[in-house]
């Protein structure tokens, strides 16, 4: 298997979207392998294509072996960090931050549409053409793609603030973190779908300290 570096993944998911295979985690591939012994890898991994929009990140997964869909997130809910230990990326999504713009559906167990009209579904949003999905949809013709990991958690608590943004987005672009606090006075910067850091503005800052002081 291979994966794709940051820098890579960067242009070509903003020059028409890059195809790779969403890396199940082992557990699932053991259990799978259990139920269907001599299953191959490919039909264990998800065809994804991601596409960089403006300000969000598109996700589409194409596979009649699993639920297919097309979705999309703020980039400031979104983490693209690389993987030290294989060389490749890992992405991490707050998935109550996720936008369905084509609803998951089972080819196995879902029946209220037709094949085709799920695939008609797909093309009419312009995230993949007919010639993809007749490609990717095929596990034998995604043993080249590389593998990325692709975390989808909810993280959701009253106490976080609005101003969020991701360490991604902070380390491609400070000037626009920098430019949000001085909107909002402070923000708060997420790693993998938690709130990690706070950039406050210096007065907001002494505000907070002669509050500290004054409690002691």
């Amino acid at each position: 298997m291979k994966y794709i570096d940051i820098n890579t993944f960067d242009k070509k998911s903003r020059n028409g979207g890059v195809w790779t295979l969403l890396d199940a985690n082992v557990a699932d591939r053991i259990v799978r392998q259990a139920l269907e012994p001599g299953v191959e890898v490919e039909k264990l991994l998800i065809p994804v294509k991601y596409i960089k929009e403006g300000e969000f990140l598109v996700i589409v997964q194409a596979s009649t072996e699993r639920a297919v869909q097309i979705m999309r997130c703020h980039k400031r809910y979104v983490d693209i960090l690389p993987d030290r230990r294989t060389g490749g990326i890992k992405i991490f999504i707050d998935g109550d931050k996720i936008e369905p713009v084509v609803e998951s559906y089972d080819f196995v167990d879902e029946r209220d549409k037709t094949e085709q009209e799920i695939i008609e579904d797909m093309i009419a949003t312009g995230y993949i053409t007919r010639e993809e999905w007749n490609k990717y949809s095929k596990p034998e013709s995604c043993k080249d793609l590389p593998l990325v990991k692709l975390d989808i958690s909810s993280y959701s608590s009253p106490d976080v603030p609005e101003c969020i943004i991701s360490i991604s987005e902070v380390n491609q672009n400070f000037s626009k973190a920098a430019k949000l606090v001085d909107e909002e006075k402070e923000i708060v910067i997420m790693k993998h779908n938690k709130p990690k850091y706070v950039i406050l503005e210096y007065d907001k800052y002494m505000e907070y300290m002669k509050q500290i002081n004054e409690n002691r």
